[in-house]
């Protein structure tokens, strides 16, 4: 506090909660508002990644990467997500909504592994996974971190992680987003392969029950609880310890995908050898295993026929294909991806800007420590 009255600005600073074992204590990051007043903490590992990504967005938009600058955005990104958000009406008691649940980080890393993965449709600043490269958080303000707003903006390309909140309304809407990336002609040579992450809800009610039977939808796996635990990715009071939130029900992973996206990514063998490895770390168990699904959709023809026939493509999808991320968008973004596939030199470019982003990143790292 008398360190803000001689210099009123935000700070940040690392420390061991002393509340953890002084042998296995994880080492938190607090920060501080401009009275001294303490807002919030986040692993140091996280505070590390978000320095990276703040130092990246800061050295693309030519702005100053300096240590005030970022402890302000730390600040304030920890006021945003202080509290969850309200929970849709329709969501299911102890769902993602009220605890902002995030999928253990061995599985995405599996689902990145396996599936050439570099996306999340439905993450913030402080859940996403260290090697996702493009992320969607709900608010804008995220940008400075590296986020792009509103997952709903433009059609659902290339291979992506597709965690959406559980309640009905949102889960109808993420299913029918996906499949219309899936099946739209004018995405039909653009790779298009979208992992989901439900919940397994046994009730003949739930609303994406009936989308599972489309064609362009197959279940990968389920993930039982045992090998399920969710983390929070909600900041933690001063002394809180991480919480894991073990789900009443079993995980369906899900890929939504046309036959471009199928043919690129999808690799039965890899992906369950990956789960499987993913499920004995979560569980620290070698005998946890998760259970994988039908290599083909199995659903009968007069079944498939009567779900095409009732899926209409959402108005706002139709639209968002001729916006900045849409159709033409996408064909490019498959353009720059089998480029980079094939050469170095289109990889010299984002090593470059990586390189100088990660420079910044260690010399604030330093100008952080010396923090008072």
């Amino acid at each position: 506090q008398e360190h803000a009255r001689r210099a009123p600005k935000y700070y940040a600073r690392a420390h061991t909660l002393a509340t953890t074992d002084a042998a296995t204590g994880q080492a938190q990051c607090a920060a501080y508002d401009p009275a001294g007043q303490f807002v919030g903490q986040v692993p140091s590992a996280r505070a590390q990644l978000l320095l990276a990504r703040y130092s990246a967005h800061m050295q693309t938009t030519g702005g100053p990467v300096t240590a005030p600058g970022f402890a302000r955005e730390l600040c304030l990104l920890l006021q945003r997500y202080r509290r969850p958000r309200r929970a849709p009406r329709g969501a299911k008691p102890g769902g993602k909504p009220g605890k902002n649940w995030v999928l253990p980080a061995p599985y995405t890393a599996a689902l990145h592994q396996a599936l050439s993965m570099d996306t999340e449709r439905f993450a913030s600043p402080l859940d996403v996974h260290p090697e996702t490269a493009c992320y969607y958080s709900l608010h804008p303000e995220d940008a400075v971190f590296g986020a792009t707003t509103d997952a709903f903006s433009c059609p659902w390309v290339g291979s992506a992680q597709v965690h959406p909140a559980y309640d009905h309304e949102t889960l109808e809407k993420a299913m029918r987003w996906a499949i219309a990336s899936a099946t739209h002609a004018a995405l039909a040579d653009t790779p298009v392969y979208n992992v989901l992450v439900l919940p397994r809800w046994d009730k003949d009610g739930s609303s994406y029950h009936r989308w599972l039977q489309h064609p362009a939808v197959q279940i990968l796996a389920e993930l039982p609880r045992s090998c399920t635990a969710f983390a929070g990715s909600l900041p933690q009071p001063r002394g809180a310890q991480p919480q894991l939130h073990t789900p009443k029900w079993g995980t369906l992973l899900v890929a939504v995908a046309n036959q471009a996206g199928r043919d690129r990514h999808y690799n039965p063998e890899s992906l369950a050898i990956a789960l499987n490895e993913a499920a004995e770390a979560v569980a620290g168990d070698s005998r946890a295993a998760v259970t994988m699904g039908p290599a083909k959709p199995t659903a009968a023809p007069a079944v498939v026929a009567q779900i095409q026939q009732e899926f209409k493509h959402p108005k706002r999808f139709v639209a968002s294909l001729a916006g900045p991320g849409g159709a033409g968008a996408a064909a490019a973004a498959v353009a720059a991806g089998a480029a980079s596939d094939g050469g170095a030199a289109a990889d010299a470019a984002p090593t470059a800007a990586a390189a100088a982003a990660a420079a910044a990143a260690d010399n604030l790292t330093g100008a952080l420590a010396r923090r008072p």
